[in-house]
């Protein structure tokens, strides 16, 4: 007998209705135990079904986050995904810590009095809130965004037009075409100046970057962003290095990045000039890759072509720049470059979309950033 049926995702969807049945119950049955002196087993037996609860809803978080990183997540939903995993924890810490306190008064006089018994009703019932604002997220994704749900297709992908292209809400896309190098330059600022000793030309309708020794530079186009999609169609097979999709950059000092080279990804952070790895993991791009990054809500992941490869969590970073960062030498070919804006509005409204292209001949300035070893 297989555990999960051929309509299920994965388990999930399986786990999800125990916790919120025994707690919705368990609520009933304090309810019930301030009116009906006379049954003494309600209050016991609601103590069992918040304990069950807990540990189904403690089931249904960690097969919430194997689930999400198991199935294909649409761009709109990242935001909705960020939050039911939230309030999913909130709901397992709250319950936990309801268990405790009920689990320690209960042997208390306190704990045997109608003052104790309003007490555990008010607690039980905060704690359901937590579970339906939990569930009201998760049936959001299924019945919204229609994740995990096999009978629906996503949509196929939109090519991107040639060159630099505004979007709603802050997002941009840039898609080389026969004048990939000009229209790069033209929309894409160095704000270390570090264009210098980089060449740009344009072969095959993509962009072909060259460094003939070490060099790194932080290449940024749009205005600041909160949550984000950012990807990158490239090819890296003839470069020596690391190369890094940047997002909430702020300065080189400050920003999120998602860095692959040829044995490795590493999703992480650099704070105030201090280097932290949200995860890491060995993987390989080779030819030409859709490399992804995602921010949203304190979560972040990761995208080698179709595979999540590296899922992290850390505080949310202020709105930032988008864009890339490499260190080595060798030649970078690019075809599409896409922020997109996962949340409903920009975060400034005056954004400066490039034009601000700092060229060779100006001063290089000297960066932090080129010292962090990613």
């Amino acid at each position: 007998m297989q555990l999960i049926p051929d309509w299920a995702p994965n388990l999930h969807p399986m786990i999800i209705h125990f916790p919120i049945a025994l707690i919705s119950l368990a609520v009933l049955l304090d309810l019930g135990s301030l009116f009906i002196k006379t049954q003494s087993w309600l209050r016991p037996s609601a103590l069992a079904l918040y304990t069950f609860g807990t540990l189904g809803a403690l089931a249904a978080y960690f097969s919430g986050r194997e689930a999400a990183d198991s199935v294909d997540i649409p761009s709109q939903a990242y935001t909705a995904v960020s939050e039911h995993a939230d309030w999913g924890l909130y709901t397992l810490i709250f319950l936990s810590l309801y268990i405790l306190i009920r689990l320690f008064l209960i042997k208390k006089p306190f704990g045997a009095s109608n003052g104790g018994n309003w007490l555990f009703l008010v607690l039980g019932a905060i704690g359901f809130f937590f579970v339906f604002q939990t569930a009201e997220r998760g049936g959001r994704l299924v019945f919204e965004f229609g994740l995990g749900v096999s009978a629906v297709t996503a949509a196929p992908e939109v090519d991107i037009p040639s060159g630099f292209q505004p979007g709603v809400n802050g997002s941009w896309s840039w898609q080389a075409s026969e004048n990939a190098a000009q229209d790069f330059l033209k929309n894409f600022t160095f704000p270390g100046g570090e264009s210098a000793g980089l060449r740009f030309a344009t072969e095959e309708k993509s962009l072909v970057i060259s460094a003939d020794k070490d060099t790194s530079a932080y290449i940024l186009a749009g205005g600041p962003l909160t949550d984000i999609e950012l990807s990158v169609r490239v090819n890296l097979d003839e470069f020596n290095g690391r190369f890094l999709l940047l997002h909430h950059y702020r300065s080189s000092a400050d920003y999120d990045f998602f860095a692959v080279d040829g044995a490795a990804a590493r999703l992480g952070r650099v704070d105030e000039g201090a280097l932290v790895f949200f995860d890491e993991a060995d993987t390989a791009v080779k030819g030409w890759t859709t490399i992804k990054a995602v921010g949203s809500k304190g979560h972040f992941r990761g995208y080698v072509g179709d595979k999540l490869v590296n899922h992290g969590h850390g505080n949310e970073m202020p709105a930032g720049r988008a864009g890339i960062f490499f260190m080595g030498s060798g030649k970078i070919l690019l075809q599409s470059v896409q922020a997109k804006a996962l949340s409903e509005a920009p975060a400034m409204m005056n954004m400066n979309m490039g034009g601000d292209h700092k060229d060779g001949n100006e001063k290089k300035e000297e960066s932090d950033g080129h010292s962090h070893s990613h």
